[in-house]
């Protein structure tokens, strides 16, 4: 199956990648470098766990 995006769908997902960068940036400028590689840490943990689960 592939789905594909009209002119107007595009234009939006542009829109939505736009806005999700600007957001990305303003919550990972709150935490410093090793703030964020714990984090990333932290994550990598949680998922591997969650497989287990799963």
């Amino acid at each position: 199956m592939q789905v594909l995006l009209t002119s107007k769908g595009k234009a939006e997902a542009l829109e939505y990648r736009k806005i999700y960068k600007q957001a990305d940036q303003i919550l990972l400028g709150a935490i410093s470098d090793s703030e964020l590689k714990l984090l990333y840490e932290l994550l990598d943990k949680l998922s591997l766990a969650m497989e287990d689960v799963l």
